[in-house]
């Protein structure tokens, strides 16, 4: 197995009901292999490929290529290539957004800094600005 980059990297991720029944489900559906994939004495991936291997992000990117296509091909208003990272990106935006302290977001998304996760993952625009500034007026301007 690769070694992480930081010591932050290998962490325990809280995960809702909804989200723990899910992966219960993908796991019940998933191939299932005579012997068990092991790496580094890690089993009980996921998704695992046709040859017992666990997927790597570039069959991830792979795949979300493959759905972009498909759908814009069906859709007027077109999606951007997506990769896996974007989702990473996707997430610690929504976190932030979503009022989640920033201890909690640089945690969960496994950085060393605060600073890490938010001036490099965490994305704002104008909109998102100008809705917390509405959200927010009769706090600050009481």
């Amino acid at each position: 197995m690769d070694s992480l980059k930081t010591t932050s990297g290998e962490r325990k991720i809280p995960m809702t009901e909804e989200l723990t029944e899910c992966l219960k489900r993908m796991m019940a559906k998933r191939k299932t292999f005579e012997q068990e994939c092991r790496i580094d004495g890690v089993s009980g991936f996921i998704s695992l490929t046709c040859h017992n291997t666990p997927t790597i992000e570039r069959l991830w990117a792979s795949r979300l290529k493959t759905i972009v296509k498909n759908y814009n091909m069906e859709h007027t208003v077109k999606l951007p290539n997506i990769t896996p990272h974007m989702l990473r990106h996707t997430y610690c935006s929504k976190l932030v957004k979503n009022g989640v302290s920033l201890k909690t977001v640089q945690y969960l998304m496994g950085h060393a800094s605060v600073s890490m996760s938010l001036n490099i993952y965490a994305h704002v625009d104008f909109d998102d600005v100008k809705d917390e500034m509405q959200k927010k007026q009769a706090d600050i301007f009481p």
